[in-house]
């Protein structure tokens, strides 16, 4: 399997600039400020090279910070608007469904409108979303939507019988549970799979649950840990066990784009993602801002 190259030297300020903000939104002591910038740049100088995955030095650093700041979820206030802000938005955005009747037109908007709402995200050098703009995320998507696989992807699913989701931020997991609905509308089987402790401003069993994938998925799981992105073995093995066993894998975010793409793609993965970084868009050959519905079968 060839990987795909995905650090590029401007990872390394990423890793610093969004741990700055983590550390300004953990604690008002600038002491304890300083100390998290002190460490985390002796981690980087330690574990940064060519070969570095990126996510997962992302979750060393956050660790770092909750450590030194005692802070267990820094941006627990931005999902909780972004919540809100999603789930008024849902009914409008449900009704951009209504007018669809075949299967795949009905499927094909509903991947739109999750891969849109990956818009969802903070900290990231270079590109800024403000909650309150969340109601425009469908204005362009159509035109941003650079790569489509969904055609492919919606004959697997012909085929088979159980999907896993796997959730990127909270937010946009209001979007996810519009692509949700119409994947048991196929007659498809889902497990949906959030965070199981705080890590970035990704969905937890809490997020799920507020906008009620508990009552549409046929699964609600956790990776039980807080990693950034998805790793096979780092996950429970009942986990494991629905990651092997399922037809389709739809892996929402750069997180989890970043953490897979080091692994076959063993049941084949779908990634729904806004490409919001240059070493991610061009690892994937698309411009930044681009939405991305990408099939990858080994």
């Amino acid at each position: 399997m060839t990987l795909m190259v995905k650090v590029e030297p401007i990872c390394a300020v990423c890793l610093l600039h969004r741990g700055y903000e983590e550390a300004e939104l953990s604690t008002s002591d600038l002491g304890l400020r300083m100390r998290v910038m002190i460490e985390l740049l002796k981690m980087v100088s330690e574990r940064f090279s060519p070969n570095a995955v990126p996510a997962w030095l992302g979750a060393e650093r956050d660790r770092l910070i909750r450590r030194i700041t005692g802070c267990p979820d820094p941006y627990r206030e931005a999902k909780r608007k972004s919540n809100e802000e999603a789930l008024k938005l849902l009914p409008s955005v449900k009704n951009l469904l209504a007018p669809l009747k075949d299967p795949y037109e009905r499927f094909r908007k509903a991947c739109l409108i999750a891969t849109a709402a990956n818009a969802f995200e903070f900290g990231i050098l270079g590109y800024s979303f403000q909650v309150a703009d969340a109601g425009s995320l469908l204005t362009e998507a159509e035109r941003s939507l650079v790569i489509d696989d969904t055609e492919q992807v919606f004959s697997i699913l012909k085929d088979g019988k159980r999907v896993l989701y796997l959730l990127d931020n909270a937010g946009e997991v209001g979007f996810d549970l519009v692509l949700i609905e119409e994947l048991k509308a196929l007659g498809l089987e889902v497990r949906v799979v959030a965070k199981g402790f705080p890590i970035l401003n990704d969905a937890l069993l809490e997020d799920a649950l507020f906008f009620g994938l508990d009552k549409v998925a046929d699964e609600l799981l956790t990776t039980e840990n807080d990693e950034v992105g998805f790793t096979p073995e780092k996950v429970p093995s009942s986990l494991l066990d629905a990651y092997r066993s399922s037809h389709l894998i739809i892996a929402k975010g750069m997180g989890n784009y970043e953490t897979l793409t080091e692994y076959p793609a063993k049941p084949p993965i779908v990634h729904l993602l806004k490409a919001k970084c240059g070493p991610i868009a061009r690892s994937l050959g698309v411009p930044i801002g681009s939405l991305v519905v990408k099939l990858r079968k080994d």
